[in-house]
């Protein structure tokens, strides 16, 4: 299956010289493609490299398209004369869409993306999402987000110090730290749902029921989306770990299991 392709690079792609398009498509990865013939109704499969098919070459089998994609791809990859894409800045990079496979294989979900930078201003007001936070914010979200953002646990255990702080003292005291601190960055919430691991014939784990009715939630800092998303990353596959741990435990206890 080839790489959806997002309308700026379909733009930029149009004006490419044929060097940069060997640029961008040396990035990878090495893609097959599946077509049919309307003649025959049969399928054949073509070659691509990150959503483009690089020539005519028609094959009877995946695994040929395969293979002679990954060639392409080791010999664009091999010539330096190619020359060197900005992609950030040409706004071609993809990010997104890498995101999105990286949520989706990992069954994580972002339940709320609050970018602190653009949602505090002078002003004495804030966004509702922003006020939720801190209506929320406990003792539990706080040491979930105590390395990145350690003040936050200071701010409760001052509140906690007085018989307590109405809810604009809350908020004007919130927006106090983040400048402070300049934690200008992502605060997103993550979901993934609760697995029950399932074994195969051979005995190894692999792959698990579960339904979005169940799921747990944590929060991360970043200051970049891609920073919190390699931390909801690293949390869900602890959660998988411990998922496999406590299954592999009630089998052992003579608990069955699906």
């Amino acid at each position: 299956m080839l790489t959806k392709l997002n309308r700026r690079q379909h733009a930029w792609l149009q004006t490419a010289t044929p060097e940069q398009r060997k640029a961008f498509a040396a990035k990878g990865p090495a893609e097959v493609a599946e077509l049919i013939n309307l003649t025959t109704y049969t399928p054949y499969y073509k070659a691509g490299l990150r959503g483009l098919l690089f020539d005519n070459r028609q094959f009877d089998k995946a695994e040929d398209a395969g293979k002679h994609a990954e060639t392409e791809l080791a010999y664009l990859q091999a010539d330096t004369t190619l020359p060197v894409l900005d992609e950030v800045a040409l706004g071609i990079d993809g990010g997104n869409a890498t995101l999105n496979d990286q949520l989706e294989q990992a069954t994580i979900r972002a339940e709320q993306i609050l970018h602190l930078g653009a949602m505090l201003t002078q002003s004495d007001d804030m966004p509702h999402a922003l006020i939720e936070f801190i209506e929320d914010l406990d003792t539990h979200i706080a040491k979930a987000l105590a390395t990145d953002m350690p003040w936050l646990q200071e701010m409760l255990t001052r509140w906690d110090s007085v018989d307590g702080v109405t809810d604009e003292e809350a908020r004007d005291d919130f927006n106090t730290m983040v400048y402070r601190h300049a934690c200008y960055g992502y605060l997103v919430q993550y979901a993934t749902p609760v697995m029950k691991p399932r074994r195969c014939s051979n005995g190894e784990w692999s792959g698990a029921s579960f339904s979005w009715g169940y799921y747990n939630t944590a929060w991360f800092y970043g200051e970049t989306l891609e920073e919190t998303v390699a931390k909801a990353l690293a949390w869900a596959e602890s959660l998988r770990q411990q998922e496999i741990s406590e299954a592999e435990a009630k089998q052992a206890g003579g608990e069955v299991t699906a």
